[in-house]
């Protein structure tokens, strides 16, 4: 911003003010020519003009304070008028996703509801199913916990996995099972995996491990009814 000066020589005095000041002053100047070479408007010098000045300058003061005001104040109203702009867009964008996901919540809430009405019938189902199954293989559980079944299993495990040196622990296991398999039998059930656990080596450390594990895995999902066999006459 141009600073506010008069420069002035015997016959003329020169002016030098802001472009946004150039209306007030032509209100005081009539006369003022602006001289493009100095950038300054040129007057008469005499008293009258001089007087002129100085009201001018009261007055400027004031407007000039007030144009600085405005040029520290503009980059700011240009950085929020920039920030609005932004913002119109975010919520546009945003407006648009918040559309989508509405739309994507009305077409999957009927599957889901339908989902969780299936699981919960299936789930239901399948707790009155075990209910009837506990009461039916209670005395396989009953003799399970006789035997300590679970013991057994751990028994076959830890000596398989000790090789040749965990022979003897599995036997000892070997002869609690036959134990348990011929209560079982007794008892009108059998256990998917038993009789092939039982008639493994001993020698074959690798089998007893993999079917005592699976044995213990299906111990109540491989429980069957028991069927003597009965020779042909």
């Amino acid at each position: 911003m141009t600073d506010l000066k008069c420069i002035e020589t015997n016959e003329s005095l020169s002016f030098y003010l802001p472009y946004e000041l150039n209306a007030g002053f032509k209100v005081l100047f009539k006369t003022a020519r602006w001289n493009s070479s100095i950038k300054a408007y040129e007057a008469k010098n005499t008293t009258q003009n001089k007087n002129k000045w100085k009201l001018f300058l009261e007055h400027a003061g004031e407007a000039k304070s007030a144009l600085k005001a405005y040029d520290v104040l503009e980059p700011s109203m240009s950085e929020i008028e920039k920030l609005c702009e932004e913002l119109k867009v975010c919520t546009k964008e945003a407006t648009s996703k918040l559309q989508r996901a509405r739309e994507q919540i009305a077409l999957l809430t009927p599957e889901h509801e339908r989902l969780v009405a299936q699981y919960s019938k299936v789930a239901n189902e399948l707790k009155d199913v075990e209910i009837q199954r506990e009461k039916l293989i209670a005395p396989v559980l009953d003799l399970y916990r006789k035997h300590g079944f679970d013991a057994i299993m751990l028994e076959y495990q830890s000596g398989a996995r000790r090789g040749y040196a965990g022979k003897d622990k599995c036997s000892a296991a070997e002869e609690k099972l036959r134990l348990l398999r011929k209560e079982l039998k007794l008892s009108g059930f059998v256990v998917k995996g038993m009789s092939e656990l039982l008639e493994t080596s001993l020698n074959r450390a690798d089998q007893l491990l993999e079917r005592s594990e699976r044995l213990a895995k299906n111990k109540l999902t491989g429980i069957e009814p028991y069927i003597e066999k009965t020779s042909n006459l």
